[in-house]
């Protein structure tokens, strides 16, 4: 994974949401507490309260590179994985009996770990926190199914300020398993999750849930008539219960994606309520989601942490059906072997997916975007086409070009603008003619000055007129 980090870094193939965060991040750690990030024009925090940033920032002045993020989410996603093997050995060792297959049940859980190729989209496609979210809230987890409190304290926290919708959810989920339980934990349950719908609650007030730049309304907003404007969580929620056949029509044409994720994790994990409500509330909001990019395999950091806890959930199924009779404890293997080697079916179809989180920038294309880069001094603006503009944005004043049939307005900051125009090159770009139009618009409209050209990459510096406010690519 490393080394997948290192060659996408170098090809370039970095879209907007690594631009977002790579410029927050090296703001943060030059001591520009409150940064706003110029593709959305506000705040860095409001985006999804995600203040985990600011001590992540601190690994600047150990490797100062934008490319320390990539490489801290790699080591996030493993983590997370290390946590589930290290919980399904606990499994294992509580339930040590001579019919108990415990070495074949961790190979198991190791192999559906391996084999998902949804880790391997995560760290693809860009930075995001929900890795970071992931490990705390299974070591939350882990520690109220053994029964263990005292470093609730620490993991709960720490899961909310990795960001605010997922780790909310992912807390008030292992809250909801926990309260379950029949012990004495029960208090301590409802604590974590009061204090996962609190988050999520003062998140919404505060106006910290932007996604982007995106709107709940965007989201859910078909569900109230609401498509445009700010929509309130509550609205939002009130929705579903307003109309509910929207809401099953919604599901229903996501629901090959969520049956993509519950089968590369091994099926059975939704036989387990710490795999169940982790599952449901990661994956169902995406389901509902107008927004397909929410649910969709390419984008889906969003729904890997349902994927991490459903084979959490594969070895508490696996320990729970071994335990009842002589038949389940000689089929369970066998089911269990089954329900991998589907697992294994689907990763395989989609392993080859993964080479194109580097090639969608040939090797031509990064060396004349590494130009281009040295063409753009700290502090100075620069305009690049969305699949792209990820390295550009750390010390810059930094904004996407989305080529999906609408003018753009940005604006100008400086008496020098960089475009970087690339129409077939990077991830999730737009479309290639609008590109072309904007390169023809920049050429002979704006008469900017051409630096670099070749190998479908093309640069130009414009210098705007005193008192130009703002630019407009068509």
């Amino acid at each position: 994974m490393l080394i997948l980090s290192t060659l996408q870094y170098n090809r370039f193939n970095l879209s907007n949401d690594f631009a977002d965060y790579s410029q927050a991040w090296t703001a943060i750690a030059h001591g520009h507490l409150d940064p706003t990030v110029s593709f959305w024009r506000f705040s860095f925090w409001r985006d999804d309260l995600e203040l985990l940033m600011w001590p992540l920032a601190l690994f600047y002045w150990v490797y100062p590179h934008t490319s320390t993020l990539l490489y801290l989410q790699d080591i996030a996603l493993l983590a997370g994985e290390l946590v589930v093997i290290v919980w399904a050995k606990e499994i294992i060792t509580k339930n040590s009996r001579p019919h108990y297959n415990g070495a074949w049940l961790l190979g198991l859980v190791t192999g559906l770990l391996l084999i998902t190729p949804f880790s391997w989209f995560t760290i693809g496609f860009d930075f995001h926190f929900e890795p970071f979210a992931v490990v705390f809230a299974l070591l939350a987890a882990r520690d109220l199914w053994a029964g263990r409190h005292r470093w609730l304290i620490v993991w709960v926290p720490l899961t909310l300020a990795s960001c605010a919708a997922a780790g909310s959810l992912l807390v008030v989920a292992v809250g909801l398993a926990a309260l379950l339980s029949r012990d004495r934990s029960r208090p301590i349950a409802l604590a974590v999750v009061l204090a996962g719908i609190g988050w999520l609650v003062m998140a919404s007030a505060l106006g910290a849930m932007l996604f982007g730049g995106l709107q709940l309304s965007t989201m859910y907003g078909y569900l109230s008539g609401h498509a445009t404007g700010h929509l309130a969580l509550a609205s939002a929620l009130s929705g579903f219960v307003a109309n509910p056949l929207a809401a099953l029509r919604m599901l229903d044409s996501n629901s090959a994606y969520v049956a993509g994720y519950i089968g590369s994790a091994g099926i059975i994990g939704l036989l387990s309520r710490w795999a169940l409500f982790p599952a449901a509330l990661i994956l169902l909001p995406s389901a509902f989601n107008a927004n397909v990019n929410f649910v969709h395999f390419a984008q889906s950091f969003q729904s890997w942490p349902a994927v991490v806890f459903l084979v959490v959930g594969f070895a508490l199924a696996w320990d729970r059906l071994a335990q009842v009779g002589a038949f389940s404890r000689r089929a369970v293997p066998t089911l269990g072997t089954c329900a991998v080697a589907l697992a294994a079916v689907f990763g395989a179809f989609y392993i080859g997916h993964i080479p194109s989180y580097v090639e969608r920038v040939s090797a031509g294309a990064a060396h004349q975007l590494a130009e281009a880069q040295r063409q753009v001094p700290p502090g100075g603006e620069v305009v690049a086409s969305q699949g792209v503009v990820g390295r550009f944005s750390a010390d810059r004043v930094a904004f996407d070009y989305w080529a999906y049939g609408r003018p753009e307005t940005y604006p100008v900051s400086g008496e020098r603008v960089v475009f970087v125009l690339a129409p077939l090159q990077g991830t999730d770009e737009g479309l290639a003619e609008e590109t072309r139009s904007a390169i023809s618009y920049v050429r002979e409209d704006l008469r900017a000055t051409l630096l670099e050209q070749g190998s479908g990459i093309w640069v130009f510096a414009w210098a705007p007129k005193v008192g130009t406010g703002s630019v407009t690519l068509p």
